[in-house]
């Protein structure tokens, strides 16, 4: 990997996640209905969202999710190298002096 530069990606979610709490088994990821007082528990196999889909669609009528920025459990990873990192402490270090 290339330590020159500095890499800023966003993992990639469905929108259907604002509905639902993520329940995590020993082996599967289930999933807890937020809408109203659903708190039905749906299986997704793979991860897929189908199921959750499907269920927002034939259970709440639902058919147009919310935007992504919306989304609680968005996550933004960073990485910053070395190189920078030196330059940084060397830097803020000989201006403390």
């Amino acid at each position: 990997m290339n330590q020159s530069a500095l890499t800023i990606g966003y993992a990639k979610q469905s929108r259907v996640w604002a509905y639902f709490e993520r329940i995590y088994g020993d082996r599967s990821l289930q999933a807890k209905c937020l809408v109203d007082d659903c708190a039905k528990v749906l299986s997704t196999p793979l991860h897929s969202t189908s199921t959750l889909i499907r269920h927002l669609r034939v259970i709440h009528e639902l058919y147009e999710f919310k935007p992504k920025e919306n989304l609680a459990h968005r996550s933004k990873q960073k990485r910053i190298p070395v190189k920078l990192k030196k330059e940084i402490g060397s830097y803020s270090s000989t201006s403390n002096n």
